[in-house]
């Protein structure tokens, strides 16, 4: 079978992991092409990216060339021969838009400046992209615009021409990526694209119409008088929406999402002229804090990768949450763009005033497999003009870094990588409809939903990591993936499509507990009246939105208060009080817990707040199985039925606590096996990112249960490997 395998990717006899170095074969000089991928051969690595600029290969007069008879950078094809002479599969990232750090993302100039090509802001402007050390920004694209359109095809005729016999089994090309990041140029304001009439003319009405089916129905929800679907007119003020106008922001937002999977379905078609279709690449586009992607585009079919990019200046948080959302979808987890150095417009300045330090490079692969990642593709695997600190140098020798990498990948099969479980018990809901509205620009309606999402549930998340707890991200509309876990937690807002509210009580039906905070949703997302979780657990509330000090039966802390809980129910036992408001109720009517609290529950660095979540999360039979000394060192195990994995990671201070530590420090973990069915007497620890020549820690299952101490500096990351002991 051809296709993504058991966490691999499987060629139909063989299988690799999907660990991949990405080299620019257009940056780098040909001479160097081979020493580099000897040496890329020696890490273990099977796989090798390049990006392929369309304004490279296509110039001005509608040339195209691959093969370099007249500029040696364009010889995509001797690039793909050596890579198959040598044994390597590869990954084709051709865009249309690269990133890459190239000049206009690989767009040529003579598209751009057909104007009907590009996006247009609410204003009918262009909307310019920014550049990056040094390249040029351009402009964003209208995905689906005729003109655009026709132009990317013309192009991508030849591209798949062209590299047709090099598609496996033929070739060496198992992957093609669609687009780098197709998310409106990563541009959150929803005022910001893509208002192309062109595009706005041919796709709105037929979207309101496969939505709606009766413009009618239209009218009622948006409260309007249109005659057709034709005349609708897409917002464009974002600022002081009321709640009856809300319907047709969110049909924006959603019209906008499926401007983005038709897009990535006009790319597919392209290459369903291969002989043999490779396996197809989608990257998610995650804002910074959000728990899920901007825009949903998944598609769960045989042969569709979908993947995220790890930045190595993101928060741990994000990294984690990254991750996490991917297992949590029940797809491979993988980032297609993961740092492995640095960028900056004069690299030797760069790597002078902010070098990349060991610490750092064991802590990204570190965290990024904690988190649930399962391969990754190593960005710019080889330094160029603007990017310095990878593995490789231009000219093909070893930096630093080198080292690290290969011990990585030289792991995966050593640790059962690909077979590695977790033992989620947690599972965190995003919802989207809630991080759109938080797009909005001072609503007159819901304003506290920004805080809810942005704050609440996101330190929820960083708590949950504190506690030492694993946990998965799902999305709100994926209900029965959620019956695998003991506990869910979901955020809540006046406003939930029907479908959820049933959906959570159908998880208490099935034994899933359910902890819900912020206010009881009383609308569908059309603002209908929708009471479904208020009429089965009898309650209701009001909103408050104030600074409270909170008492439970064991607990006193200060807590924001988005509501209180107003109840006739003798049954519902009342956990949390606000001065005299009622701020936390919990039911038992189903064979799941219900619990929902009126409150702000994550901690905000709050000792007593933390302590209060701790003892509800014990109390649903939720504890840690690992537990470290500093709490800016995360912990995560995972395993198999015959090792386990422990995952240390340290990131830069500030990220985990408000406690800054700029030196290294002794800190002891302790992990009992025993809670993950393995009953080892005696056992050794590998720290695998350490030379070989430093022997394994050979101690007992109960000494580990005690603890042991380890030397951590910040950042930082440690991979260790327990493996019985005879």
């Amino acid at each position: 079978m051809f296709g993504i395998v058991d966490n691999k990717i499987s060629l139909g006899k063989e299988s690799i992991f999907p660990f991949a170095a990405e080299v620019h074969y257009f940056r780098l000089d040909k001479r160097y092409w081979s020493i580099c991928f000897e040496r890329i051969k020696r890490a273990k690595i099977r796989l090798i990216t390049t990006p392929v600029p369309w304004n490279l290969h296509q110039n001005r007069n509608r040339d195209i060339d691959f093969s370099g008879f007249h500029d040696s950078r364009k010889d995509l094809i001797v690039f793909l021969e050596l890579a198959r002479e040598l044994g390597f599969k590869v990954i084709l990232r051709p865009g249309p838009y690269i990133g890459a750090d190239w000049a206009n993302g690989g767009i040529p100039e003579f598209v751009t400046s057909d104007l009907r090509s590009l996006a247009r802001n609410h204003e009918d402007n262009e909307i310019p992209l920014p550049g990056l050390y040094g390249a040029k920004g351009g402009y964003l694209v209208s995905y689906m615009n005729s003109a655009f359109q026709n132009s990317m095809r013309h192009y991508f005729k030849s591209f798949v021409e062209i590299t047709k016999n090099y598609i496996h089994p033929r070739g060496p090309v198992v992957i093609v990526e669609l687009d780098c990041a197709p998310a409106f140029g990563g541009e959150l304001d929803p005022a910001s694209s893509d208002y192309n009439s062109d595009t706005l003319s041919k796709f709105l009405g037929p979207f309101l119409l496969d939505r709606y089916e009766d413009i009618k129905k239209l009218n009622s929800v948006y409260k309007t008088r249109y005659k057709s679907f034709d005349d609708v007119e897409p917002p464009r003020k974002f600022e002081n929406v009321s709640q009856k106008n809300l319907p047709a922001f969110l049909d924006w937002f959603r019209f906008k999402e499926s401007m983005l999977n038709q897009y990535f379905e006009s790319l597919e078609s392209i290459y369903e002229n291969y002989t043999v279709r490779p396996i197809l690449l989608r990257s998610h586009h995650f804002a910074p804090k959000s728990l899920v992607p901007e825009y949903q585009i998944t598609k769960r079919e045989e042969g569709i990768l979908v993947g995220s990019h790890v930045l190595s200046s993101g928060a741990y948080t994000d990294i984690s949450k990254h991750g996490r959302y991917l297992r949590g979808s029940g797809i491979f987890s993988w980032s297609s763009s993961f740092p492995s150095g640095r960028g900056a417009e004069d690299p030797e300045h760069g790597e002078k005033l902010e070098p990349v330090t060991t610490g750092e490079r064991r802590f990204l692969p570190t965290a990024s497999l904690a988190s649930g990642f399962r391969g990754f593709n190593l960005r710019m695997f080889v330094d160029h003009e603007n990017w310095f600190g990878a593995p490789l140098k231009h000219d093909g020798s070893v930096s630093s870094g080198y080292e690290i990498m290969k011990r990585v990948v030289e792991s995966a099969d050593r640790t059962e990588l690909a077979s590695l479980n977790a033992d989620v018990q947690i599972a965190v809901v995003g919802n989207r409809k809630y991080q759109w509205f938080g797009r909005l620009t001072h609503p007159k309606e819901f304003h506290y939903l920004p805080r809810l999402v942005n704050e609440s549930l996101t330190g929820l998340c960083g708590d949950l990591t504190r506690l030492k707890l694993d946990y998965d991200i799902c999305e709100s509309n994926e209900s029965s993936q959620l019956t695998n876990y003991k506990l869910v937690i979901v955020p809540s807002a006046e406003f939930m499509s029907e479908s959820e509210q049933q959906a959570i009580i159908d998880l208490t039906d099935a034994g899933v507990s359910i902890l819900m905070f912020g206010v009881l949703p009383k609308l569908d997302e059309n603002m209908v009246s929708c009471t479904i979780l208020a009429n089965q657990f009898h309650f209701k509330t009001s909103l408050v939105e104030s600074i409270s000090e909170i008492k439970s039966k064991d607990s006193k802390f200060t807590s924001y208060v988005y509501s209180q809980i107003k109840t006739t129910d003798s049954k519902l036992r009342r956990i949390a009080q606000a001065d005299k408001n009622l701020v936390g109720i919990t039911s038992h009517k189903h064979k799941g817990q219900f619990t929902f609290f009126g409150l702000d529950i994550s901690s905000g660095f709050d000792h007593h707040k933390l302590t209060f979540l701790e003892s509800f999360l014990f109390s649903q039979g939720i504890e840690p199985v690992s537990y470290c000394s500093d709490p800016l060192v995360d912990i995560v195990v995972h395993h198999t039925d015959k090792l386990a994995v422990i995952y240390l990671a340290a990131p830069p201070t500030g990220q985990l606590t408000e406690r800054v530590e700029t030196h290294d420090r002794d800190v002891f973990f302790r992990v009992d096996l025993k809670k993950i069915g393995l009953k080892f007497p005696k056992i050794k620890v590998t720290d695998i990112l350490e030379s070989e020549e430093i022997p394994a820690l050979k101690i007992t299952s109960a000494a580990l249960a005690s603890g042991i101490e380890i030397r951590i500096s910040y950042p930082d990351g440690k991979i260790l490997l327990v493996e019985k002991r005879k």
